[in-house]
């Protein structure tokens, strides 16, 4: 099993604050559900069955949600990216409306060249993320990066942004009346700029206790265990 096989070797890149070079990344969609009379913020990881159905069911005219990137680190937050309705994120999208603005925009912010510090890429294993175009482009520019046959596959309970922080921005936004796409986009952005430092630092440092659990789980999912 590759989550077996991989995870201990993970939890060295990890441990010991190593985690703290990281800049972990993912994409999510948000969406509105009007059940039960009253509208409830939701999001869908990449992992559920529904995720690629909701990029078929968008329309300019009527979208039913929107996929957003972004990421934490221990230095701080990069800007979320948001995916026009109807857009398929493939290696060519992800390249050039993605990492490209984050090496020019939130790299240079968040691990200026005077601190002199080697970071790391985090992603998961979304095909947009392990195809040719992209894994070229992470090299020709140098980057540092989890290479995809480091990374243990259909891992959310191993990936800080889907055990702790789109959930987190899920609850925050359930506190609050929302009744469009367009305030829910807000909101969010909004939610996004308060979460504190000392949440991220503590969702960051359960990574590596995480990744270990998974290697003693002989690679079985450990979310009930936590």
């Amino acid at each position: 099993m590759k989550r077996r096989q991989r995870s201990f070797q993970l939890y060295l890149r990890l441990a010991r604050g190593r985690y703290k070079k990281f800049i972990t990344t993912d994409e999510a969609w948000f969406y509105l559900d009007g059940t039960g009379g009253r509208r409830k913020v939701c999001y869908i990881k990449k992992t559920d069955p529904d995720y690629d159905r909701m990029i078929i069911q968008q329309n300019t005219s009527r979208p039913k949600g929107f996929m957003v990137w972004g990421g934490v680190s221990s230095q701080g937050k990069t800007a979320l990216r948001f995916v026009a309705p109807g857009t398929k994120v493939n290696s060519n999208y992800y390249v050039n409306k993605v990492l490209k603005p984050f090496l020019a925009q939130d790299v240079p912010r968040l691990f200026s060249k005077r601190r002199k510090m080697k970071w790391f890429l985090h992603q998961d294993s979304a095909p947009n993320h392990t195809a040719e175009q992209t894994i070229r482009f992470l090299d020709q520019n140098k980057i540092h990066y989890l290479t995809p046959q480091e990374w243990m596959p259909a891992s959310p309970d191993a990936a800080p942004m889907d055990y702790s922080i789109w959930g987190y921005l899920k609850q925050q936004l359930n506190k609050i009346h929302i009744d469009s796409l367009d305030e829910l986009k807000k909101k969010l952005l909004s939610e996004w700029r308060k979460m504190s430092q000392t949440y991220i630092d503590k969702v960051l440092a359960s990574w590596p206790r995480r990744v270990l659990m998974t290697y003693k789980a002989r690679g079985s999912h450990i979310e009930h265990r936590l």
